[in-house]
């Protein structure tokens, strides 16, 4: 049965990200096997250039408000799907989850899950309950990117209707010969949207406890959403210590300019900064959530508690004077492009996708 299936994404990026790498490769191989894809964003990213990349692929865009409990949105995306006779539907990002299983409810349909299942609290557990035992309960399958999202997902619906597909890593986005900043002092870099769930609060506890008496070490913080305005409350001048950047298509510009990279969030589902941090042959600090477990297989990553600053802090004055070798940085390149193949990747998604349509 040929293909046509509907993505609904939450994706708001300013710039071309690694999901719209994802999305380009996979448009290929729907089309060397004559599926068709159609994507769904959010109206505020109407004018994104990638989306125009996306539509040079020759796959049909629409565009609906970011409110995925809206009622219109609903009989919206009903809509297309009778009006483009889409008989697969994926939603990414969670935020859409249950708006395309109400628009259709019968309809084979992927749940891909990139944030941290929340199965823990109180509230989240009736809702987990709600959404995967009554209103995902057919003809719904759910991706975890990860273990711990996987794990949380089994734990949630049928195991027989959980896969687990890690993030790919493509290498084509990155050039080793990008030119390398000489510091002068040890420079680490973070990126963060959020001050709580990227822990931007923690980072600047310990770096103005490391830097109370004199600069020993200088932090990069790619900003933007609210992490801005937590920035600007927090400093009326910015410290000497602190170099605040806006978000760029070249991300490999930020990783030359740092000797070492630190991932704090207290949740997430998968940490693909830090993988592309070690990529590029970086040491690198992560708070000890799950969403960053798979990162132990690497060489030159070192942990703290997550949420932490004291923690943090003890793992800097330790990583501040030490810096990873060639081998090791060589060992953890080729290990990524093992083990998170891009390739890889877009087979097991193309796979998947079959094995739903023709369950």
């Amino acid at each position: 049965m040929k293909e046509r299936c509907l993505i609904v994404s939450s994706l708001m990026a300013e710039h071309k990200t690694n999901y719209v790498y994802n999305m380009l490769a996979l448009i290929k191989k729907f089309h060397a096997n004559g599926d068709e894809l159609v994507f769904m964003f959010p109206k505020a990213k109407t004018n994104a250039e990638w989306v125009d990349e996306i539509r040079q692929e020759g796959c049909k865009v629409y565009f609906l408000d970011y409110n995925p409990y809206s009622l219109n949105n609903v009989k919206f995306i009903k809509k297309i799907i009778k009006d483009e006779n889409i008989n697969i539907v994926q939603s990414d990002y969670t935020g859409w989850d249950i708006t395309v299983k109400l628009a259709k409810p019968f309809i084979p349909t992927i749940w891909y899950e990139r944030m941290r299942v929340n199965d823990k609290d109180t509230v989240k557990k009736l809702e987990n309950l709600i959404k995967y035992k009554i209103v995902g309960a057919f003809n719904t399958f759910s991706v975890g990117i990860s273990d711990d999202v996987y794990h949380s997902l089994c734990n949630l619906s049928k195991e027989s209707r959980c896969e687990k597909i890690y993030n790919a890593f493509d290498p084509s986005r990155f050039s080793l010969s990008y030119p390398k900043a000489d510091n002068d002092i040890k420079t680490y870099l973070m990126f963060s949207y959020s001050p709580k769930v990227k822990g931007t609060d923690i980072v600047c506890d310990s770096f103005e406890e490391l830097n109370r008496d004199s600069v020993k070490a200088r932090l990069i913080i790619v900003s933007h959403g609210i992490n801005d305005d937590y920035l600007n409350g927090r400093y009326k001048q910015t410290p000497e210590w602190l170099t605040v950047e806006k978000p760029r298509s070249d991300v490999e510009y930020y990783y030359s300019r740092a000797d070492s990279f630190i991932s704090a969030s207290r949740s997430e589902g998968f940490s693909y900064a830090l993988l592309e941090a070690v990529y590029m042959g970086m040491g690198c600090i992560a708070s000890d959530i799950p969403g960053t477990a798979w990162s132990e297989r690497f060489k030159g990553v070192r942990y703290f508690r997550s949420g932490d600053s004291a923690s943090l802090l003890e793992a800097l004055k330790k990583d501040i004077d030490c810096n990873i070798n060639k081998e090791d940085a060589e060992f953890n390149r080729q290990k990524i492009l093992t083990d998170f193949s891009f390739e890889n990747w877009v087979e097991q998604v193309y796979a998947l996708h079959k094995k739903v349509l023709n369950r």
